[in-house]
């Protein structure tokens, strides 16, 4: 049996959860041996005080695995268009 990829997963906001079970479901049927490291990303850890909208611990997660599967943030994707312009 292969050994499974680490990835960091964040189900988002909004649609967004729904959209990742989907992917997930997708990439288990398909056979893809994933570990899964799941983050909080988005509107509730902006409302907790966080304005990064994401957690300081999350970042351990994304730097070990190298690998991040993120589905829908309205309130990320928002920033992420400001600090474009």
């Amino acid at each position: 049996m292969p050994s499974k990829t680490p990835i960091t997963v964040a189900h988002g906001d909004g649609i967004g959860p729904e959209i990742m079970a989907a992917t997930l479901e997708i990439l288990e049927a398909s056979g893809a041996a994933l570990e899964i490291e799941t983050i909080e990303i988005g509107e509730k850890v902006y409302l907790r005080g966080n304005t990064a909208g994401i957690e300081p611990s999350a970042w351990d997660s994304l730097r070990r695995t190298k690998v991040f599967l993120k589905a829908l943030s309205p309130l990320l994707r928002a920033a992420a268009s400001r600090a474009s312009t």
